[in-house]
């Protein structure tokens, strides 16, 4: 029988609203959080540095009082392919959170191995499949039994999308406008400079807005310093 189309009046159709930058960043706080307690496999934030993404990952592991190279172990900045097998080998059952190790994203077998460990599929077999390396200490395969959270300072758009699929996805990038909103939000709370009043915190807040378009490098370390000068 042929198959019946449904149609449906175009003004029945909502498109999705982007959620704001707030939003966003609660929905990383969230889904950071499955994965620390197990119920997810991984994560990928993608946005600039200085926004919040590793503060927000330390508190929630200091939350649940996870134990480094016990429960986790946290790998920071520059890795070879060899450096990276080796490390998710030795830590296949951990949570690994990865931070500005956006270089290994600039190498095939980096890429090939995140992929890898990524991936959805209930058994992650990661092997490494050459012959040269008979220096590499232990098993060249291991079965990855682990969580990930990845967290880049690049765009969402010059990250291969073959190791996005493989992940949940939060993107935290901001426009000036988002980033004064989103030190709005945080500048309550925020544990600096503690003497002063929130009138004089406002008053750093909106001379950051008057230039927001001119400073570079505008991010949650800005707020921060300008407190600390202050």
């Amino acid at each position: 029988a042929p198959l019946k189309i449904i149609s449906l009046p175009l003004d029945d159709i909502e498109p999705p609203l982007e959620a704001d930058v707030n939003e966003r960043f609660d929905q990383f706080k969230q889904l950071c959080e499955l994965v620390l307690l197990g119920k997810l496999k991984s994560l990928f934030v993608t946005g600039e540095g200085g926004i919040g993404k590793t503060f927000t990952a330390r508190s929630l592991i200091e939350k649940h009082s996870l134990i480094e190279d016990q429960d986790f172990v946290y790998v920071k900045g520059y890795t070879t392919p060899l450096a990276l097998f080796q490390t998710l080998r030795n830590n296949f059952d951990k949570l690994i959170i990865f931070d500005d190790c956006d270089s290994a994203l600039d190498h095939d077998v980096c890429v090939n191995l995140l992929k890898a460990v990524l991936d959805t599929y209930e058994v992650r077999k990661v092997k490494w499949m050459t012959s040269r390396d008979t220096f590499i200490n232990g098993d060249k395969e291991f079965i990855f039994e682990g969580h990930v959270i990845f967290l880049s300072n690049l765009d969402r758009d010059k990250v291969d999308y073959a190791v996005l699929s493989r992940a949940l996805v939060v993107d935290l990038y901001m426009t000036p406008t988002e980033k004064i909103e989103r030190m709005k939000y945080i500048l309550p709370s925020m544990e600096v400079a503690m003497s002063l009043e929130m009138r004089q915190k406002q008053k750093i807040l909106a001379l950051i807005d008057k230039y927001k378009n001119t400073i570079e490098n505008l991010n949650m370390r800005t707020l921060k310093k300008g407190l600390e000068v202050y």
